[in-house]
């Protein structure tokens, strides 16, 4: 199969006549040109020498002088080194070889000093397009990714797809379809991201072709589809005869000989209107093809008596060497053996050269893309190796770091430890000597006093009458005395966490009742009355010494508090399917700092009672304890002189 002359790159598009003529336009306008600036005229006259490229080298040429001219001084150093680009372009489709080079490097040198991004791309595609002509394809590919990773650091989209198209251009050109496949279709993408519908087509009709290459017909259709009536519409009139000779060859493969002779002649006439001689060339190979198909072998010998012509014209071994072989099977159809031996003849001879040439050439190109991808690889080891060296070492900071957040989170931790301990033991001592001052005095005063009576007695110092007049006041004292020394003893067990708990049924109207009676003498000395309103069926899973201290406390203080001929109530509720037990006095109430120690769960300043009455301030903390125990909580709702009212609830069982 001949290869078709519209696989070509990027610069070689025909929507470029548009820019070009936009371009000239403004460098024709007297106005417009001459209110651009300096830096701005230099910019324009190096688009319009880019613009030329593969079309006139002497064009180029003429408008790189006159831009050199208006940087004569290289003020502008961006502008000079497009302007040094140029001349290499124009020297390398010179066949220049050695100037073009000279002057890429001039370009390269000063690009290190100016940090220009975009222009190191245009040089980068420069200088892989020069590289592919004189051969160095392994500097062809590697010129041709250092611009593309440019662009995509840089998001130059515009550059990178006409790159990746180039790029894709090169590989279908060496028999790398699925390549070729892969950079057309990040092009495409590109493109269409971009909204540039005309390259974007052009991509597309590389690709239908390329698709060909493999006889991928689905992705022929695919890319194919409505480029013809695309190219046609906006003009295009070169991509139009493509896009038709794109559907002949489709046709041939398919074994459709009568439309491939349809799509070729509308590719033919479209062509008329452009003087491309390359195309021309390719269109009669094909009518050569048809024609033999269609068994018409004197018309495909006259085609093909044009073909070799102008394929000797151009230079073009590979489609004159398709012309002499369908040559060959031309004049064996038509019994001329002669002929057909001589064309045989040529076949081989040009076929061993150029053979041998095409080969290389492709051996080349392979080897230099392994080359550039095993290079690519060692880099990308390399790039891992150190990113992998600097994780490690991020790690050991981090490690490093995380270790010291720990060491200072343990040391602050410690001194808070220790700090609440210091608290803790210095509210330890201020309760050690509250309890000394408690037992130095209001328990040590009863003891003494009945001591004190009992000597008197023993040495008949005083009556038995005497003694019964006393014994009241002492049997209160002494009563208090138990009281006070058996919240003592729980205290210390508190503190020392020696409590134990043993659970059991508990009827808790009871337990209330006994209180009651036990707490009656007080009760009636301040005429207090107390309701004792408790559910006769209530059961509480409680440690029975626990509750008992629990409520005697509680009683203790509703009384203590309470002014002469108050009220207390005792009773139970349930709460959220709990069962509660509330105490409630109407007397003095509790201060703000009572209720926070209370909360805090601090040992509370003892307060003397509405009749002067004394205690150790330490019953509710041992409540709390006490019902914390068995799983419960102790509240208080409190008031100052309005009365203040204890509650606490138990799980059920």
């Amino acid at each position: 199969m001949a290869v078709i002359a519209f696989l070509l790159p990027t610069d070689f598009h025909a929507q470029q006549n548009s820019e070009k003529d936009s371009l000239l336009s403004v460098y024709y306008d007297t106005n417009s040109y001459g209110q651009l600036s300096n830096n701005k005229k230099i910019d324009l006259l190096n688009e319009l020498a880019n613009v030329y490229r593969f079309r006139n080298p002497d064009s180029i040429k003429f408008f790189v002088d006159k831009s050199l001219e208006l940087n004569e001084n290289k003020v502008y150093k961006g502008g000079y080194m497009e302007t040094l680009i140029r001349y290499g372009d124009y020297y390398s489709d010179s066949g220049f070889n050695t100037r073009a080079k000279k002057k890429y490097d001039q370009a390269d040198s000063l690009s290190k000093t100016i940090q220009d991004p975009k222009r190191d791309v245009f040089l980068l595609k420069s200088l892989a397009l020069h590289n592919m002509f004189v051969g160095d394809l392994r500097e062809m590919i590697g010129s041709t990714y250092e611009a593309i990773k440019i662009c995509q650091e840089e998001q130059f989209s515009k550059q990178e797809a006409l790159l990746r198209h180039n790029l894709g251009w090169l590989y279908s050109n060496n028999k790398l379809y699925n390549e070729a496949r892969t950079e057309f279709i990040i092009a495409d993408s590109i493109f269409g991201m971009l909204g540039d519908a005309s390259r974007r087509a052009s991509t597309r009709s590389n690709m239908s072709y390329n698709a060909l290459q493999t006889k991928d017909f689905d992705a022929y259709k695919k890319y194919a589809e409505d480029l013809k009536s695309y190219f046609k519409n906006h003009g295009e009139t070169l991509w139009y005869s493509r896009a038709c000779r794109i559907t002949s060859l489709y046709h041939q493969l398919i074994d459709d000989p009568e439309n491939a002779l349809h799509w070729l002649k509308k590719s033919d006439s479209a062509l008329m209107l452009v003087n491309n001689p390359r195309d021309y060339a390719e269109i009669l190979g094909l009518y050569n093809n048809i024609y033999f198909d269609l068994e018409n072998y004197e018309t495909s010998k006259e085609y093909n008596i044009e073909t070799i012509a102008l394929t000797k014209k151009l230079k073009d071994s590979a489609k004159l060497l398709d012309a002499y072989r369908i040559r060959n099977k031309i004049e064996l159809a038509l019994g001329d053996s002669n002929e057909a031996l001589r064309y045989y003849e040529l076949v081989e001879n040009l076929e061993n050269s150029f053979a041998e040439n095409t080969e290389g050439k492709n051996i080349k190109f392979l080897r230099a893309k392994l080359e550039f991808d095993t290079q690519q690889e060692i880099e990308n080891q390399r790039v891992a190796a150190e990113l992998e060296k600097k994780d490690l070492w991020i790690f050991i900071m981090v490690l490093f770091a995380l270790g010291f957040v720990i060491i200072a989170y343990l040391i602050r931790k410690n001194f808070l430890t220790q700090k609440e301990a210091t608290q803790q033991l210095e509210q330890l001592v201020r309760d050690k000597d509250k309890v000394f001052a408690v037992i130095s005095h209001d328990l040590r005063s009863p003891i003494t006093t009945l001591q004190e009576l009992l000597k008197l007695y023993k040495a008949k110092g005083i009556s038995e009458k005497e003694i019964a007049r006393f014994t009241p006041r002492l049997k209160e004292n002494v009563d208090h005395s138990s009281f006070m020394l058996n919240n003592l003893l729980y205290w210390s067990e508190s503190q020392m966490q020696g409590f134990t708990t043993t659970k059991s049924p508990v009827n808790v109207k009871k337990v209330a009742n006994e209180i009651c009676k036990l707490f009656q003498e007080a009760l009636e000395k301040k005429c207090i009355e107390i309701k004792c309103n408790i559910d006769q069926n209530l059961m509480l899973n409680i440690d029975p010494e626990h509750l008992n201290i629990v409520l005697r406390n509680l009683i203790s203080n509703a009384i203590k508090f309470s002014q002469l001929n108050g009220t207390i109530n005792f009773d139970s509720k349930i709460i959220d399917n709990h069962p509660a037990i509330y105490v409630c006095d109407d007397g003095i109430g509790m201060g703000a700092s009572q209720l926070k120690a209370f909360h805090q769960r601090d040992s509370i300043d003892s307060t003397p009672g509405t009749s002067k009455e004394k205690g150790l301030g330490i019953g509710l903390s041992i409540c709390q304890d006490l019902i914390a125990k068995n799983g419960g909580e102790l509240f208080v709702d409190s008031n100052k002189n309005k009365g203040s009212c204890f509650w606490f609830t138990l799980p059920d069982k």
